[in-house]
């Protein structure tokens, strides 16, 4: 279950009317990643998102602490390991019994269809 600190879920519960969550490995696949980032590290994009915007790339749903989060199947193994998305020195940080995964996550509000 992917824990979201209760900071972060306040300030996305009033954003979810109508719209689901979508956690996104900006990986240059689906909509929302137009095109991928080549390094070492993973960038996770948090998406509060209209259901006409979320493509069939995110066929996977994984339990949050604030209800299902649709994903790319594949990014379920890197998620698998006790995830907890919070606040950390001003940004959000997605980490995990490893480590940390991304210590810039960015969150979006997408209402319309994502990109072909």
């Amino acid at each position: 279950m992917l824990s979201l600190s209760a900071e972060l879920q306040d300030q996305l519960r009033p954003k979810l009317a109508g719209r689901v969550l979508v956690l996104d490995l900006d990986d240059g696949v689906g909509g929302f990643s137009p095109a991928g980032i080549c390094s070492l590290n993973e960038h996770f994009v948090l998406i509060a998102a209209a259901p006409s915007a979320i493509t069939p790339e995110f066929n996977a749903t994984i339990a949050s602490t604030l209800g299902p989060v649709r994903v790319k199947d594949y990014t379920q193994a890197e998620l698998s390991h006790n995830p907890q998305l919070s606040k950390v020195n001003g940004a959000w940080q997605l980490r995990d019994d490893t480590g940390v995964l991304d210590s810039q996550v960015e969150l979006r509000v997408v209402d319309a269809p994502a990109l072909a």
